[in-house]
């Protein structure tokens, strides 16, 4: 399943902390801003909002290098997806 939307679609964490199943194509900038950077309206104070960038920008990196080499399709999972 793949959704195609920005940022203010993206869909709300569940009670687990994780997005519901599914591919979510965000820009770089998008994704900076989204949720999963910034962080839910309720998040406590062990949200790390710098750390969360700071998996973003190597993510870019790491993306870019791969479009350099003919790579198209990235997927990022992990820690970077839930809470």
């Amino acid at each position: 399943m793949s959704y195609s939307c920005d940022m203010s679609d993206l869909p709300t964490l569940d009670s687990l902390g994780l997005l519901p199943p599914g591919d979510y194509d965000l820009s770089f900038e998008e994704l900076r801003r989204s949720l999963l950077v910034v962080g839910p309206g309720n998040a406590d104070n062990t949200w790390d909002a710098t750390w969360r960038e700071s998996l973003v920008d190597n993510l870019e990196v790491m993306t870019r290098q791969l479009w350099q080499v003919g790579i198209r399709e990235v997927f990022a999972g992990g820690s970077i997806v839930e809470e």
